[in-house]
């Protein structure tokens, strides 16, 4: 009764948060890009969902919010860093990943097509927008916002004068 247990951090382990914690820590305080890129994604690799999804409990609901908010960006830095250096299909696989958790995620739509318009697909731009419209539509009955809009417009402004 009233026995308090508590976790013995002088033993060997390997916590998964605590990795998650220190690799985003690193990250941002890297000035190697290249660093950077390895680092988020390793970040980006232990995070497999929210954080002790079955318990309720005020505190565990806090850091599930706060841990999947970190990873949401981690994925998002990492997309960036990704299409900036040409690395477009892991680009795509880390943006299809963030989606898969947040199909609605307007950002990481945006980074997919610009991924899309750099490898000179535009069909796959088209098809990306019109179905985060449909999804946007449908879960929450909005609509793109003008800025996802005109950069579809855009991006997709050649095929549409060459028709």
């Amino acid at each position: 009764e009233n026995e308090i247990y508590t976790f013995n951090r002088g033993m060997d382990y390997d916590a998964d948060f605590e990795n998650f914690k220190n690799n985003l820590n690193l990250a941002r305080h890297t000035g190697d890009e290249a660093e950077r890129i390895s680092l988020l994604k390793e970040t980006v690799k232990i995070y497999k969902g929210y954080f002790v999804p079955d318990i309720s409990d005020h505190w565990a609901i806090t850091e599930r919010e706060r841990f999947h908010q970190q990873a949401v960006d981690a994925m998002v830095q990492l997309a960036e860093l990704q299409l900036k250096h040409g690395k477009l299909d892991d680009m795509l696989v880390t943006a299809q990943t963030l989606l898969d958790f947040e199909p609605t995620h307007e950002e990481m739509v945006c980074l997919v097509m610009r991924a899309h318009a750099a490898s000179g697909n535009i069909v796959e731009v088209i098809q990306q927008y019109e179905q985060f419209r449909q999804v946007l539509h449908a879960e929450m009955g909005a609509r793109p916002s003008p800025q996802t809009r005109a950069l579809f417009d855009n991006l997709t402004r050649e095929r549409r004068v060459v028709r």
